[in-house]
């Protein structure tokens, strides 16, 4: 308790002192998906500072760094003294508690599927002051999004998804990344997951027989997943239907930004070859 009060007494000071020298500045964002979107409406001028994650687009790579998403210091957000700050709803309610203590307002948003990453445009242009632009933005990629959905394929190939080798992880269909295969034509191997993102068995991914594997973390190579026990046999393994980051750019469909619909041209490019 004696903690939290020394460093709330210390963060006011810095308020303090900073309020008497200098004029309020521009944004802080948080989350690499929110800052996409900010930019992609034309405003990334007025973001001040970022998490270490917020890494597109490229100039956003020199703005003052206030920590990762995990570990945000709070101490740097406070001297930049921003108007408002942009964070993840769900996974930062800490700091967003935090924050809100020291009367910094806060923007909180956590897009979950495609619906919601629509409606989460509209949000962020109605608070930066850019609602045309959000509005152009949503109509655009909508119809994006229907020019590739509306794409005719011969098949539906079975498509296994890792987001991560140790343990083995993968996606169900209530995921973003589990509707962009959907939305790609692609069958998930692991639609019914209990969870968006749940651990599996290797065996369960040897009886699905796979003819994608998808991979979306570093370290891991093509070679190293074929020589995986017991998987000689998948037919992903034998036709050479691996696909590494090398591939693809994680960040297209993991993150629920405006980029997602690239993530989907990505995805049919690869499992429609």
């Amino acid at each position: 308790m004696l903690k939290k009060i020394t460093f709330l007494l210390i963060i006011s000071t810095i308020i303090l002192s900073c309020t008497s020298s200098s004029s309020t500045q521009g944004w802080v964002v948080t989350s690499p998906e929110l800052a996409e979107i900010i930019a992609k409406l034309g405003a990334a001028e007025s973001i001040v500072g970022v998490t270490k994650e917020c890494d597109f687009p490229p100039e956003l790579q020199n703005k003052t760094l206030v920590g990762t998403f995990g570990h945000v210091d709070l101490e740097k957000i406070v001297r930049l003294q921003p108007q408002k700050i942009f964070i993840t709803a769900l996974e930062q309610d800490q700091l967003r508690s935090q924050l809100q203590k020291l009367q910094i307002p806060v923007v909180a948003a956590y897009p979950q599927d495609i619906p919601q990453l629509l409606d989460t445009i509209i949000k962020i242009g109605n608070e930066i002051d850019k609602p045309q632009a959000a509005q152009k933005l949503r109509s655009r990629l909508e119809q994006q999004l229907q020019q590739l959905q509306a794409r005719k394929f011969a098949q539906t190939p079975r498509v296994y998804i890792e987001i991560y080798g140790e343990p083995l992880m993968s996606v169900s269909d209530s995921s973003f990344m589990g509707q962009l295969l959907q939305a790609a034509g692609g069958k998930n191997i692991f639609s019914t997951l209990p969870r968006d993102y749940s651990r599996i068995s290797p065996e369960k991914v040897i009886a699905a027989d796979p003819q994608i594997i998808i991979t979306t973390y570093p370290g891991v190579t093509k070679a190293q997943i074929a020589a995986r026990k017991g998987w000689q046999n998948i037919s992903a393994v034998q036709n050479g239907r691996i696909y590494t980051i090398q591939d693809i750019d994680p960040d297209i469909i993991l993150r629920a930004s405006p980029r997602f619909v690239q993530g989907i041209a990505k995805l049919q490019e690869l499992i429609h070859e």
